[in-house]
């Protein structure tokens, strides 16, 4: 499934992806640049990076969350501040697993927020908070402050520290407090639509139809 949040307009919309699309770029970073590639088609890639017109794409593939291995991998793609291209980069931690318990595949964040604000995503529940009192916190502080503000220290989140709010073109997303996705300047991304972080919880796991097989 894909998420979609519209910063600009607080709009929230939930969709399938489409069985041939699955098939066609299996894995996060495939159905990412596929996501990026949609979204282009309506905006014109010429487009300062740093503009509401870019779009920050987060994805996990189709064996993250499973329990299949040690980890699980996500992939960030967006058009890239430091390079004005193509730019993506992966992190760890147990971020991208909420995510996909949560029952999400990919979120396509597009849009700027008037002021700071967090996402805050609880399985089909999704909410654009207020974020100014984590505003210039590092990303370690901001971490644990947005946990204690949602009263759950079960949350995973990303999110950025003041290098992305000051637009650093190579700055950092942050995931889990310590993993970090530090290629091309996704924090950047971040910071430029107002958004310090994404909070998340999943409760639903993930259903395997043959587990002996699929082991």
């Amino acid at each position: 499934n894909i998420l979609r949040i519209d910063l600009t307009t607080g709009s929230v919309s939930h969709e399938p992806i489409p069985t041939h699309i699955c098939r066609k770029y299996i894995g996060g970073e495939g159905i990412n640049s596929w996501l990026l590639w949609q979204h282009f088609l309506k905006v014109d890639p010429r487009i300062d990076p740093l503009s509401p017109d870019n779009v920050l794409v987060a994805g996990i593939g189709p064996l993250g969350a499973t329990g299949l291995g040690g980890g699980t991998k996500m992939k960030w793609t967006f058009k890239s501040p430091a390079y004005h291209i193509f730019g993506d980069s992966t992190c760890g931690g147990r971020f991208p697993g909420a995510m996909r318990w949560a029952g999400y595949d990919h979120i396509v964040i597009t849009g700027r927020a008037r002021q700071p604000v967090i996402i805050v995503i609880k399985d089909e529940q999704v909410e654009i908070r207020d974020g100014q009192r984590f505003w210039g916190k590092d990303a370690f502080a901001a971490h644990d402050m947005i946990r204690d503000y949602l009263g759950d220290k079960e949350f995973e989140g990303a999110g950025i520290g003041p290098a992305g709010e000051n637009l650093v073109t190579y700055a950092s997303i942050i995931s889990s407090r310590h993993r970090v996705a530090g290629r091309t300047g996704g924090g950047a991304v971040m910071g430029s639509k107002n958004l310090k972080a994404v909070a998340i919880r999943g409760f639903k796991g993930i259903s395997i139809y043959n587990r002996q097989a699929f082991f």
